[in-house]
């Protein structure tokens, strides 16, 4: 039997030889960038495929490898935006620009998402916004999400020469649950989860595109810039090639996939269909076009949506307060 003293250096050796070997091992190389972050939503389908089907394609070779956070409401992604957590953001315009507004050093690069918010009913004989009123001539809407830009742009329409509005805020299984047992009638909801509505509510259907309600309206061309792709301003200063790469890959897969949209579909992460159906997501496409626009180029339309959607953007004499560098590059 070995003595105490003896066991003790035993034990002093096996623990310097480990320290040692652990000393040896090679250290990470000094250059290594570590992997960029990106911020999206699992609900949010189209405004994304773009970015994943040229991650998948190779021509993205830096986002092979990203870390993705899903955020859940507008709230968690100012949040992740004010504190710098991340390095790219799939999220609302208005999420960007009242998080900027606030000193987040972030930059807008590309519209992606265009047509989302769908006025549904169940009844038979509605054929425009206005038939949906009450004895009052007031028409009600339940409205999902909670901090849906749908209302401020159906108030516009009402400003307009609309019929008289009033919305009721629901989560979206709530809604779902409330529509399934025929609580309510008429409600505005985003695109994918207008289709699974669809799928799912007896007799429900599509009575207009809140898009095409503000163009009838105020004129345009059946579109509104919704959401997009954002970049911290770091990366942007750090690697402008990359974020001109990024682009420029979403541009021209957007092409691609708009006329494919198995494809555009199948372009997704398999962790997505935890968050909605791939079939569901296919369906979507027919009301939410998959769309790529350079944020520079569009400036003009995304300051007077902004303006509808988050009045602090813009001042009384019509001047944008967006940041200076707001709009990449």
């Amino acid at each position: 039997m070995r003595s105490p003293v003896r066991l003790i250096t035993l034990i002093l050796a096996v623990l310097g030889a480990a320290l040692l070997a652990q000393s040896w091992q090679p250290a990470p190389h000094a250059g290594a960038a570590p992997p960029l972050r990106f911020h999206t939503s699992g609900q949010a389908t189209t405004p994304q495929m773009p970015l994943w089907s040229a991650i998948k394609r190779g021509t993205l070779p830096e986002l092979a490898d990203m870390e993705v956070r899903h955020w859940k409401n507008l709230d968690d992604l100012r949040a992740s935006l004010l504190a710098g957590q991340g390095d790219i953001w799939l999220g609302h315009l208005e999420g960007f620009a009242q998080a900027a507004l606030r000193g987040a050093p972030v930059r807008l690069v590309a519209v992606t998402g265009w047509r989302k918010f769908s006025v549904l009913t169940t009844r038979k004989d509605a054929r425009e916004l206005a038939d949906l009123a009450g004895p009052d001539g007031v028409v009600r809407l339940a409205v999902t999400p909670r901090e849906s830009p749908a209302m401020a742009v159906l108030r516009e329409v009402e400003r307009r020469g609309g019929p008289p509005m009033a919305f009721t805020l629901a989560e979206p299984r709530q809604l779902l649950l409330d529509a399934t047992r025929g609580e309510v009638c008429d409600m505005v909801v985003p695109e994918p989860l207008t289709t699974v509505l669809l799928d799912k509510v007896p007799g429900l259907r599509v009575l207009a595109a809140v898009e095409d309600l503000y163009t009838q309206a105020a004129g345009g061309d059946g579109t509104l810039p919704l959401a997009g792709l954002a970049v911290s301003a770091r990366l942007c200063a750090e690697r402008p090639e990359l974020v001109a790469r990024l682009l420029r890959a979403m541009g021209d897969e957007a092409v691609a996939l708009a006329q494919d949209p198995e494809r555009a579909v199948a372009v997704l992460p398999a962790e997505f269909a935890a968050f909605i159906d791939p079939a569901t997501v296919r369906r979507s496409l027919e009301r939410d076009p998959i769309q790529v626009r350079p944020a520079a180029d569009c400036r003009e339309a995304v300051r007077a949506y902004l303006a509808l959607v988050l009045p602090e953007s813009g001042g009384p004499d019509g001047a944008s307060r967006l940041p200076e560098g707001f709009f990449w590059p």
